[in-house]
């Protein structure tokens, strides 16, 4: 594949440049990361050499990233909204907050409640 510069591209790599120097980066698709890298490099001045810099790999799936879930009545009223702080997490634990929003006869929005438990068993937890 040519670039703009005449050269040739590889597999899995997109060329680009900085935005302010124009120097060529090197952004590549990590498939086995799942993730986008820049190939960064640094003088090493005790082997006199350039080396590739390493970087970290984050996961949003592992990193923290909330899991939420929602479920709507017959009308599309929202009823529950469920949130989980481990992504993934089954819909048997019981360490989710679900919050139940109530409507009136004519689907106007009168309130919610909070409570913690599982999504499997949201109907049951005891809503006042």
């Amino acid at each position: 594949m040519a670039n703009p510069d005449g050269g040739t591209g590889y597999p899995g790599q997109i060329q680009a440049r900085d935005s302010v120097t124009k120097a060529p980066l090197d952004l590549f698709a990590d498939e086995t990361a799942g993730a986008l890298k820049v190939a960064l490099y640094c003088y090493d001045p005790d082997d006199l050499a350039w080396e590739r810099m390493l970087q970290p790999v984050v996961d949003p799936i592992k990193e923290g990233v909330e899991y939420t879930l929602a479920y709507y009545d017959g009308s599309g009223n929202m009823e529950y909204f469920c949130l989980n702080a481990t992504h993934g997490a089954l819909t048997s634990a019981t360490t989710w907050v679900i919050k139940k929003f109530f409507y009136d006869g004519s689907s106007n929005f009168t309130g919610w409640q909070k409570l913690t438990g599982s999504v499997d068993g949201r109907a049951a937890l005891g809503w006042v």
